[in-house]
């Protein structure tokens, strides 16, 4: 038999006998060959073991840990704000194209967004289904009441953040608007109420229609300030199919606006909450085209606005795609304002 064949075993039964002990071992290096591990010289450190290699490892960390600079230490929270935002998204339930996961997607990252160009009960229901921490407060019918083409406002709110308080179409006897404005207010958890109002104003064949709705803002803005008296923060969002102005700081706002910012008759009046040219909001399939979506707030809010100005869809979600974004989402980019709550 070979020697890489051999077996050998130690029998136990001789553990007690020395002499015998050493000649297994002799027979065993005889057959199989033995090397004696080599033995540091006296004095000099014992060599790493996989135990002791770890060991210094986690060594290192923890002293790489207690000497972490300042600077990467947690911060202090940023105070409790407030996301709002205004979206136009084109005829939501009348495209097949349209993206309702991504839709909910940006939703997500506001407390509360105004939606506009609802088409039916059954899209609201079915972005409802996407967005998990939100619910959808719908306009009781769609706008105008009698007519070919008709719409529903939408509200999308955090449901962990805000509470509807009240919600109504301001009444329109004269029919000065196509779609009359939409009124929410919201409870803010621990933080008193904030009401709302959104529009859809007409587009029209000419811009003397766009503007004759935007006059009649300031009317509907008091009797929304009316019904809720005693509320003193406002917001007024939408689709407003006109810029305010034309970026230029030394021109006034166009003319239809001075009734609304001029505060003519308001009791909480309102400003811009975007600075002076803001960008255009409105999607072509080539790039950004209108200033049409705006966002202002009551005199009391604005020290409060943290940012304000236009969402980019289609660089953060349509990788700069225009004609994509267009067919996925809509031809209007969200606008949005952030209120600091302290």
């Amino acid at each position: 038999m070979s020697a890489t064949g051999a077996h050998l075993a130690y029998d136990p039964g001789v553990q007690g006998s020395s002499a015998a002990r050493a000649l297994f071992l002799a027979l065993a290096c005889g057959l199989l060959g033995c090397h004696r591990a080599e033995q540091p010289p006296t004095g000099s450190p014992a060599p790493p073991t996989a135990r002791t290699t770890a060991a210094a490892a986690t060594s290192t960390h923890e002293s790489a840990s207690v000497a972490k600079p300042a600077a990467l230490q947690p911060g202090p929270a940023p105070p409790p704000s407030l996301r709002l935002a205004s979206w136009n998204i084109q005829r939501l339930g009348h495209r097949s194209t349209t993206d309702m996961a991504l839709l909910a997607q940006i939703i997500e990252g506001f407390d509360l967004v105004a939606i506009q160009e609802v088409m039916t009960k059954r899209a609201a229901e079915q972005l409802d289904d996407a967005l998990p921490n939100h619910a959808i407060l719908l306009t009781d019918g769609p706008l105008p009441a009698n007519g070919r083409y008709r719409e529903y406002y939408a509200f999308a709110y955090r449901e962990s953040r805000l509470d509807p308080t009240i919600n109504t179409t301001v009444p329109d006897p004269t029919h000065a608007f196509m779609r009359a404005p939409f009124l929410g207010c919201f409870a803010v958890r621990g933080d008193g109420e904030l009401c709302l109002l959104t529009i859809h104003v007409v587009f029209g064949d000419r811009v003397a229609e766009r503007k004759a709705e935007i006059l009649q803002l300031d009317d509907a803005l008091r009797w929304a300030q009316e019904v809720r008296a005693h509320e003193q923060d406002w917001v007024v969002l939408g689709d407003f199919n006109r810029p305010v102005d034309d970026g230029d700081p030394d021109t006034e706002p166009e003319e239809e606006w001075r009734e609304l910012l001029d505060r003519k008759g308001l009791r909480v009046p309102v400003v811009l909450a975007a600075p002076p040219g803001e960008p255009p909001t409105t999607i072509t399939a080539k790039g950004y085209a209108n200033a049409y979506d705006h966002v202002f707030v009551s005199v009391g809010l604005a020290d409060a606005v943290l940012g304000a100005g236009r969402v980019d869809i289609v660089q953060e979600r349509c990788d700069g795609d225009f004609a994509s974004c267009r067919e996925r989402l809509s031809d209007h980019a969200p606008v949005y304002v952030e209120i600091s709550l302290h």
